[in-house]
């Protein structure tokens, strides 16, 4: 009896001490992270919570099970005869796999933070959102007079407004590519490149990637960078009425 009671003693002694090691190691874990995450700039912490949402829609796509994935496809792709509308918003959180996350994550960083300390966290989410409608829009007009109904997902759309723009605003920068990192190229010259890249893949039908997509994300970002950005500022009240007087109709409807 007293060695039961003996190892009983002991079992607990090491339960407790391990519980004790495991809330210490999560205590100095959460504060270094705490710590590191106030390091970073707020522009940075505004694009890097863009990029948990994408991160978290990435998550629900591997955690869904098989038999509730037809409710991820129904909320985060875009099919041009679905008659929904939403998901042309909610699909450019969605990616395929981890590589299209990776790519496009390390791009949205890269010219997501440029853009956020020039102009705000809150024009940044509009920049991007509206970029990636209208991306998604862009792809659904061509998929349309194609007649291809496949879905549409990435962020992609978003991320090549951000560099369309940056591109305009920038013309001296260079662009480093992830798999040369030897070579630098001219923006300027790379805007070029993916714009013939895109063109020529709407006209040949090439499906590897969304090129209606980031064609009209590109489209989106330099008109915004050449002409949108004056022409909102100039007319923001009259944009914030029509919008007010939308909603108020749609409310009484």
């Amino acid at each position: 009896g007293r060695s039961r009671t003996g190892r009983n003693a002991g079992g607990d002694a090491v339960g407790g001490q391990l519980a004790d090691a495991v809330s210490e190691g999560l205590t100095s874990l959460w504060d270094m992270m705490t710590e590191r995450w106030a390091g970073y700039s707020e522009s940075e912490r505004g694009v890097m919570a863009v990029m948990a949402v994408n991160l978290g829609v990435f998550a629900l796509w591997r955690l869904t099970p098989l038999r509730l994935q037809y409710l991820m496809r129904r909320a985060f792709t875009h099919k041009p005869f679905s008659r929904r509308v939403y998901p042309m918003l909610t699909s450019t959180f969605s990616h395929y796999g981890p590589m299209h996350l990776g790519f496009n994550m390390v791009a949205l960083y890269s010219f997501g933070v440029p853009y956020c300390q020039e102009h705000g966290f809150e024009q940044f989410l509009a920049f991007y959102l509206s970029a990636g409608v209208l991306s998604s829009y862009g792809s659904l007009l061509h998929k349309v007079f194609t007649g291809l109904n496949a879905p549409s997902i990435g962020a992609s759309g978003a991320i090549f407004g951000l560099f369309g723009s940056h591109a305009l605003a920038h013309p001296d920068a260079s662009l480093v590519l992830i798999f040369l990192p030897i070579y630098e190229i001219p923006i300027v010259g790379a805007l070029y490149g993916v714009i013939a890249v895109d063109a020529l893949g709407c006209v040949l039908g090439w499906r590897v990637l969304d090129h209606a997509a980031h064609l009209s994300g590109t489209a989106f970002g330099v008109w915004f960078a050449t002409w949108g950005r004056d022409w909102y500022f100039a007319h923001r009240q009259k944009v914030a009425n029509c919008v007010q007087h939308v909603r108020t109709t749609v409310m009484k409807v």
